[in-house]
């Protein structure tokens, strides 16, 4: 009878250890009332916490708008060192063209599957594989550098394959409907 309040004690702590982590209370509480407190957790420690997902998501965007800013920075030098008289008109148009080759235009891409199919994506073969909801307000964001990529989907279904698709982000801000592009 001991062993069994102190194993229940013990899902408990795993549980609000769990609470600030993605496998959350309920998860933690319940894998360590079914396999066992340690087993609960080893996978617990194992799953990112919270705040940590927050913090790279906050620093991947923040990347993204420095990009755009120093560009804008960078153009804006380049109009008052011409209207200022201490560059040539040839000069100012090589350092723009310049620019504009070097840019990073950002894109951005959100994912949804209007007929509720459960799928996995990956762009470009690289980043994060994300689970797809079902409506155009819960879509799923990518942030890509190029106007071309390599849409990867997997289905849920372990008997159906992997297909990819390559597209065109035409836009900065670009939604795709799964159910359009998986015939």
């Amino acid at each position: 009878m001991e062993i069994i309040i102190s194993w229940i004690i013990l899902s408990f702590v795993v549980g609000a250890v769990a609470s600030n982590r993605t496998t959350g209370f309920l998860g933690g509480f319940l894998i360590s009332l079914l396999l066992s407190p340690l087993i609960g957790i080893i996978i617990t420690l194992a799953s990112k916490r919270k705040d940590t997902i927050a913090f790279e998501k906050a620093l991947l965007e923040k990347n993204e708008y420095k990009n755009n800013v120093n560009y804008i920075d960078e153009l804006f030098k380049l109009k008052s060192l011409l209207d200022s008289g201490a560059i040539t008109n040839e000069l100012y148009e090589s350092e723009k063209l310049r620019l504009d080759r070097n840019r990073v235009e950002v894109r951005n891409l959100y994912f949804f599957d209007s007929k509720g199919r459960t799928f996995t994506i990956h762009v470009n073969n690289r980043g994060k594989s994300i689970k797809v909801k079902n409506s155009i307000a819960n879509a799923e964001r990518f942030t890509i550098n190029e106007s071309e990529f390599i849409l990867t989907v997997i289905p849920s279904n372990i008997f159906l394959s992997n297909r990819s698709f390559k597209l065109n982000a035409p836009d900065i801000e670009n939604t795709y409907d799964l159910a359009d592009i998986i015939k």
